[in-house]
């Protein structure tokens, strides 16, 4: 009967686990689509970025591996 709350117990926090893991990917998606809007929204045009923004901002969106160039999917 153990092994079953043990199982029980398990599966109930691999549930949590996974709703929290939902939530987090949903949090980084909306911060990369706000961060790009701003990033596009400034600087519309790809081959300027280096003129218009930051060094440093460039390189934050690099960082996270976003490309807030191409099209929304």
């Amino acid at each position: 009967m153990n092994d079953l709350r043990d199982i029980a117990t398990l599966c109930k926090e691999i549930d949590i686990l996974t709703a929290e893991v939902k939530q987090l990917r949903e949090e980084r998606d909306e911060a990369q689509r706000m961060y790009c809007r701003g990033f596009t929204d400034f600087c519309p045009n790809p081959k300027h970025a280096a003129m218009c923004l930051e060094e440093a901002a460039i390189e934050v969106a690099k960082s996270f591996e976003w490309d807030c160039f191409k099209e929304a999917k």
